[in-house]
C-alpha cells in the first residue's frame, strides 16, 4: 500500500512537468525548458533552441552564434510567384502583392525580386532582403555579407516554479 502511494504522488506529482529534473515553466504550451549551468530555466519561445551557455535560447529553426550575440538563421531564397493574375479576384488564404498582378498565400510574404516582379517568402510577415533574392524570418534582419539572417539572442528565465509532491507548487519544507 505504502509502494503504491508514493508511486500514484510521484506520477501525478510529476504530470505536466516540463523540464527532466520535475520543474516547470510558467506556460508549457508557449515556453521551452532548457538546460541552465544549474538546473534549468524556461525560454520564452515555444519549440525553442537552447543556447550551449544555458543563459540565452533561439526561436525554432535557427541557431545561437554566442561569439556574435545573434540567433542565425540561412538566408532563405525568395522564389518567383507561380501565376499571374490579373483577374483582380482573391480566393481564400491568399493576399495579393503590392504590384496588383501577383498573389502569395497568406503563411507567406509578398517580397519584391525584380523592378516588376513579385515573389513569395515562405515565411509570414518576412523580412525580404535588399538584394531582392532572399528574406528572413520575422524580426530578423538580413546580413548579406555573411549569408545570412541574425537576430538578438533571447535571454532564459530562471526556472523557480518546482514541482512538489502531489502537483503543489510551494514545497512543504521539510
Amino acid at each position: 500500500m505504502k509502494i503504491t502511494l508514493t508511486l500514484f504522488v510521484l506520477f501525478f506529482g510529476l504530470v505536466g512537468a516540463s523540464c527532466p529534473d520535475g520543474s516547470r515553466c510558467p506556460d508549457d504550451e508557449s515556453s521551452t525548458c532548457c538546460r541552465a549551468k544549474s538546473g534549468y530555466s524556461c525560454c520564452p519561445l515555444p519549440n525553442a533552441v537552447c543556447c550551449d551557455n544555458g543563459v540565452y535560447c533561439c526561436p525554432a529553426g535557427m541557431s545561437c552564434n554566442l561569439k556574435d550575440g545573434t540567433c542565425v538563421h540561412h538566408l532563405t531564397a525568395t522564389p518567383n510567384t507561380t501565376s499571374d493574375y490579373s483577374s483582380g479576384t482573391e480566393n481564400y488564404g491568399e493576399h495579393t502583392c503590392p504590384d496588383r498582378k501577383h498573389k502569395c498565400s497568406d503563411d507567406s510574404t509578398c517580397c519584391l525580386i525584380s523592378p516588376s516582379l513579385y515573389g513569395c517568402c515562405p515565411y509570414r510577415d518576412a523580412v525580404c532582403c535588399s538584394d531582392n533574392e532572399h528574406c528572413c524570418p520575422p524580426g530578423s534582419t538580413c546580413n548579406l555579407a555573411e549569408t545570412r539572417c541574425d537576430l538578438a539572442l533571447v535571454p532564459t528565465t530562471p526556472n523557480f516554479h518546482t514541482v512538489c509532491p502531489g502537483g503543489e507548487f510551494v514545497c512543504p519544507e521539510a
